[in-house]
């Protein structure tokens, strides 16, 4: 044994030598990589100039190149001597943090846990990014230095907690090791944390998800079946507990999975008791009290579990298709998704932040690297130069009469709407043009800039450019209270409807578009100087007009879809303040003595029955009925 040890020796050393040859090149130090391909070769000097910059800068411009960095990162996975850009980052931010003590906590550390958590958990990252978070934390707020002010920033110093929030929701954003999701919920079962229990909620429901059928059975499988067994008692503590919104919402998180699981993990009854019992009580707990719509969307939310407890199958997913809440929804991941402190950088430093980006649009060929310059661009921009800068990034967008359609003019159109200090008058304008434009108003797929290295070519479909306009509203919906030609627009498309069937014709973007259209309704509905009864009712009558049409006939009526749905808890909402709670409560009546085949196990539409939200609609109105 004492002659083989040198030679065990050697043949480690053999091997290591040989590992380290074949080790991936490095990425963000040495030369800069060159992969023979024009895009990635391009992504990659830009990733080496921003890094740079993000050293050269003030730390409030550092840190937020830094955090950007793991979107540049080509994708080269399919070569083999891939570079190793994100073990680099790793390795980078973990000197950066903890060679230091105290950790000091800095808009730079958040830098670094953003930037981390961002990174794809590729097999080779997952490891490394999951020990950075994961140390953050688990870190005791000892060895936390107070936050340390950069120049620029202001305001009152963050909590520590800030850290453990940022790094935790970022460790469970995205897949990691088994051992270290066991981990995880071991803490959870111990603590009586709250923003923990949120942040973990979702991790908790994928492994339950796959604990029903796992063969063979592993122990986090007992693990996430524990933790779903410890929330009924949990929720009904909490039910009686002061008003909190974080506990609200905790509750809500866990009711609709307890119509899914309960009767797979044996707790039925226990189940139906509470569901049963928070429909009685019309949501009028302890819990809600004082919390404007908490009640109403208790209730309903119970309504919908209790469905899905009493109709039983073998799939694990939870509803997505809910009526709007009446509540304020609490995040309060919103916490440490802003920066931790107030902050204005130097005009001098937002400056040259700017000819930076001047100088890269002149520099890259590539859309890729072009749609980061110009997002940044719309972030940096001195609000009395945003109205230019609007200007010059969508004079592109217009090739005479038509529209520009290519990779490019999509992130034109988003960086541009995304100005906050240009005017809304114009940001609205682009979008409007976008929604109304045909076909015939598109030009043709432009394929300049588009990715070389690409294994999937892009989506030449020219529906996109509504669909990525309808999206910017969206997420812009204020802008429907604020602009007439906008509300006029949502009016005809809301009314649209079959000449030959009567059906709704909802569109390819009606999912994007209800939301605007409930924001539309209730504009009318708000006695503004603007608002218009007769608009709203048009709109409601349509609406219970089309689902009248759609039930003439059984195969209609077995078509029943997502659209619908929306409506139809919309009209629950609404009804009553047009003055069509009859008419709306006929059609409901009706509905719910429809008798529909129940979608497959497999459909898109596994939670859906006329029947049942036609019941839920009826309830919605119910609550409007007493306000």
């Amino acid at each position: 044994m004492a002659q083989a040890f040198p030679s065990i020796l050697a043949v480690l050393a053999t091997c290591t030598a040989l590992l380290g040859c074949c080790r991936p090149p490095p990425c963000l130090s040495g030369a800069c990589p060159q992969v023979g391909f024009a895009t990635p070769d391009e992504m990659f000097r830009l990733v080496r100039r921003e890094l740079e910059r993000s050293e050269a800068a003030t730390p409030l411009v550092g840190a937020h190149i830094l955090e950007k960095l793991p979107w540049l990162f080509p994708d080269v996975s399919n070569l083999h001597d891939e570079p190793r850009c994100r073990l680099d980052l790793v390795d980078a931010a973990s000197a950066a943090t903890f060679d230091e003590t105290p950790v000091v906590f800095s808009r730079w550390l958040i830098g670094c846990i953003r930037a981390v958590g961002d990174l794809q958990s590729t097999r080779d990252v997952m490891d490394a990014k999951t020990v950075y978070l994961r140390r953050l934390a688990e870190l005791d707020e000892a060895r936390l230095s107070a936050y340390q002010f950069s120049p620029g920033e202001s305001g009152p110093s963050p909590p520590k907690s800030y850290v453990r929030y940022a790094a935790l929701s970022m460790l469970v954003s995205d897949g990691i090791p088994l051992h270290e999701a066991e981990a995880l919920f071991r803490r959870l079962q111990t603590s009586a944390d709250d923003r923990t229990a949120w942040i973990l909620h979702d991790k908790v429901m994928s492994y339950l998800g796959t604990a029903i059928y796992r063969t063979p059975w592993h122990a986090i499988d007992d693990q996430a079946k524990g933790l779903f067994r410890s929330w009924l008692p949990d929720m009904q503590r909490r039910l009686q507990g002061p008003p909190d919104p974080l506990s609200l919402e905790i509750v809500l998180q866990r009711m609709l999975p307890l119509g899914v699981f309960s009767t797979k993990l044996g707790l039925t009854d226990e189940a139906r008791k509470l569901l049963e019992g928070v429909i009685a009580a019309r949501g009028e707990f302890p819990l809600t009290r004082g919390i404007p719509g908490a009640a109403r969307d208790l209730a309903v939310t119970a309504r919908l579990a209790l469905f899905d407890l009493e109709t039983p199958h073998t799939s694990t997913s939870v509803r997505t298709l809910l009526p709007s809440p009446a509540r304020k929804v609490f995040r309060p991941d919103e916490e440490w998704l802003r920066d931790p402190a107030p902050a204005r950088p130097p005009a001098s430093a937002v400056a040259a932040r700017m000819r930076d980006l001047d100088g890269e649009l002149l520099e890259l060929k590539f859309s890729y690297g072009r749609c980061h310059v110009l997002r940044e661009q719309a972030i940096w921009v001195l609000p009395g130069d945003a109205d230019r800068l609007f200007d010059r990034m969508v004079a592109p967008l217009s090739q005479g009469s038509k529209v520009a359609f290519s990779s490019e003019a999509f992130c034109r159109m988003r960086a541009a709407t995304g100005i906050r200090a240009a005017p809304e008058s114009k940001r609205v304008g682009l979008v409007l043009r976008w929604l109304r434009a045909r076909p015939a108003d598109i030009a043709e797929w432009d394929p300049t800039g588009d990715n070389t290295h690409s294994m999937i070519g892009p989506d030449t479909d020219k529906r996109q450019v509504q669909t990525r306009a309808a999206s910017v509203m969206s997420e812009n919906i204020e802008w429907v209270e604020h602009h007439a030609e906008l509300r006029a627009w949502l009016s005809e498309q809301a009314q649209r409807r079959n000449p030959s069937t009567g059906h709704a014709e909802h569109g390819y973007v009606w999912e994007e578009l209800q939301p605007a259209y409930e924001r539309l309704l209730a504009f009318h509905a708000s006695g503004h100087p603007g608002a218009s009864v007769e608009v709203g009712r048009a709109i409601v009558r349509t609406w219970i007009e089309s689902a009248r049409a759609r039930l003439a006939t059984e195969s209609d009526a077995a078509s029943y879809s997502s659209a619908l749905a929306l409506r139809l808890f919309a009209l629950g909402d609404f009804a009553v303040r047009f003055g069509l709670r009859d008419e709306a409560q006929a059609l409901f009546d009706d509905m719910a003595k429809r008798v529909v085949p129940p979608p497959a196990e497999d459909s898109l539409g596994l939670h859906l029955s006329l029947a049942h939200d036609a019941t839920v609609a009826s309830l919605l109105m119910s609550f409007t009925l007493s306000q």
